[in-house]
């Protein structure tokens, strides 16, 4: 509707001022006192043209209020107020109907290839619900971006490189030799330290040695001795249900790096597994470690020097990201030799770069926020436009029961598992609730209304619109013998007369000026407001109004009415992933 009176007012600009390619905004106002639409042109054309603002508002509403889409056109104190007039909404109304999704589309990106990168937790435990908020705000971005024509690659970082993967094979072993009653104990106790002081403790661990356990049984007791070798090709015969990527790819240098590959198998089929119950699935799993075994991160830190940016200092190489926004320099190679995890994120994202991403959107937890400026540094440093890559922060979720906040998590130890949510109000119910705020605003989930089949209940108030008005069509086959079909349904647009009907056919139009801003300011939360809105002007509407049963013209024009709702209220849960049900 905003693209179609900006056409308008173009046109109005060219005829009468001879102005092409002028840059003005057209808004929906805050209040519909002030009409359907409403821009601010008037105001940017008064040094141009030398007039005052009131003036061309009023030139420009002259002009314009000779349309017939328009049933006035207002100019008000500079500014100028559309209405559009009944015969306009009914007409678009009716072209909804017959396109349904395609109404909606526009070709916003063109097939530009953009990559969304999000989730990327570290695969050393269950996701946790901030990292699920993360995926369902990248998962709807993606949706919402393939909607509008953007050629869409989803990724998934895998940080399987660094102290954090030692650690797992650490807290695995420890927990696997801690339960052999026969053990090397020397070998035992040299992990215990690095176990209760940086090691990984939840549930999930004791789970992992004890698949392993059941494998090989006690053959890594003495660790020292075992033919590790053999131990990780009884792994691969034995294990068939999961894809072993590490184990099968990397031959153990010693036992904890046997026991973290096959721990980084098992895991990142974990995180596959809790994602796929959010119906979320990655086109690229990238591994960190592939930067290293490819020769990646040393081919970048070698083209930086080459630039004149890495310096030497303490027997460690550092970064000149100061000179490019950053707080401080940056390390990226320790004295030890040993790269920084941000050497291989700078590595990472000039890969992006390099594959022809024109746009690349990070989803990133709210705790990385200071190491937005380090990354955009380092990518001007290779000449990489700092709006080519986009952070999107996630702050974190707390989980109310009864009124009391829920800590812990029976298998993650030290947070509440996503799959425990999953599991217990379902995928919709988190889906759609995780979009209720603001990405960057902490979340509180109450699993208790997730679980009310009420209006307290977002998601259920909604899918509840569109199941009630599937059963009204139910109903209408019943009562009356036959299925009602779109194109019988049009021609009864034209008896809609109520002001409460037009009101709701304007807001099913407006939907997709809402999609085109939500995905252009990459605002996805957004849509619940606005199907949490439509569902209750509908409510409102059906609570008050006959449908079934009333004279045959007002009935099939109410019939048209609900279905172009319903139509809204199916794209806009479709692209949050979650179900629009036909009965509840």
């Amino acid at each position: 509707m905003k693209e179609f009176v900006k056409e308008k007012i173009e046109n109005a600009l060219k005829e009468l001022y001879g102005i092409e390619n002028k840059t003005f905004k057209v808004e929906k106002p805050k209040e519909e006192l002030h009409g359907d639409i409403a821009t601010n042109v008037a105001f940017l054309l008064a040094k141009d043209l030398r007039k005052p603002p009131v003036k061309i508002a009023e030139e420009l509403s002259q002009r314009l209020s000779k349309d017939e889409a328009f049933k006035s056109v207002e100019a008000v104190k500079g500014f100028i107020n559309f209405r559009f007039s009944e015969d306009f909404i009914k007409k678009e109304f009716k072209k909804l109907l017959l396109e349904k999704d395609d109404y909606f589309r526009e070709n916003l990106g063109n097939g530009l290839k953009v990559q969304i990168e999000y989730v990327s937790a570290n695969p050393t435990g269950p996701l946790h619900l901030g990292h699920g908020r993360g995926a369902v705000v990248g998962d709807t971005l993606a949706r919402l971006f393939k909607f509008f024509n953007y050629d869409v690659v989803k990724e998934y970082y895998i940080n399987d490189a660094g102290r954090q993967v030692y650690l797992l094979g650490v807290s695995i072993l420890y927990r696997y030799l801690e339960s052999c009653k026969e053990k090397d104990i020397e070998f035992f106790e040299s992990l215990e330290e690095t176990f209760w002081q940086d090691g990984y403790r939840g549930e999930y661990v004791k789970e992992l040695s004890e698949r392993l356990r059941g494998i090989i049984g006690d053959r890594l007791s003495f660790p020292k001795t075992a033919n590790l070798e053999e131990i990780r090709q009884e792994i691969l015969k034995k294990e068939k249900d999961i894809p072993l990527y590490y184990t099968k790819k990397y031959k153990p240098k010693d036992v904890i790096e046997l026991v973290s590959n096959y721990g980084l198998d098992l895991m990142v089929d974990e995180i596959k597994k809790d994602l796929s119950l959010m119906n979320i699935e990655f086109d690229v799993w990238f591994s960190e470690r592939s930067l290293y075994d490819d020769g990646l991160v040393e081919e970048l830190i070698n083209l930086l020097k080459g630039k004149g940016y890495i310096y030497e200092k303490e027997g460690a190489l550092w970064l000149k990201t100061s000179e490019f926004g950053d707080d401080k320099d940056r390390v990226v190679k320790r004295s030890d030799g040993t790269y920084t995890y941000f050497a291989s994120d700078i590595a990472y994202h000039y890969n992006k770069f390099k594959r022809g991403f024109k746009k690349v959107i990070d989803v990133w937890g709210a705790d990385h926020h200071g190491y937005i400026p380090r990354v955009k540094a380092s990518l001007s440093m290779l000449d990489i436009s700092s709006d080519w890559l986009e952070v999107l922060l996630i702050q974190m979720v707390k989980l109310f029961r009864g009124g009391k906040e829920v800590k812990m998590s029976k298998r993650a130890g030290t947070f509440v598992a996503l799959r425990e949510l999953l599991e217990e109000v379902g995928q919709d119910a988190v889906r759609f609730i995780f979009l209720t705020k603001r990405s960057d605003t902490p979340l509180d989930f109450d699993i208790d209304k997730a679980k009310e089949k009420s209006s307290e209940n977002p998601v259920y108030y909604v899918q509840y619109a569109h199941a009630r008005i599937s059963g009204i069509f139910r109903e209408f086959k019943d009562r009356y013998g036959k299925e009602l079909k779109v194109k019988e349904l049009i021609e009864y647009v034209d008896f809609l007369s109520e002001e409460a009907e037009e009101k709701l056919m304007k807001k099913v139009l407006f939907f997709k000026d809402e999609l085109i801003d939500i995905t252009l300011k990459r605002d996805p939360h957004l849509l619940t407001y606005y199907l949490i809105e439509l569902a209750g002007e509908f409510h409102h509407y059906y609570n008050h109004h006959r449908i079934l049963g009333m004279e045959e013209k007002v009935m099939l024009s109410r019939m048209a009415l609900i279905k172009g709702i319903q139509e809204a209220i199916r794209l806009g849960l479709d692209l949050m992933g979650v179900s629009a049900p036909q009965r509840m």
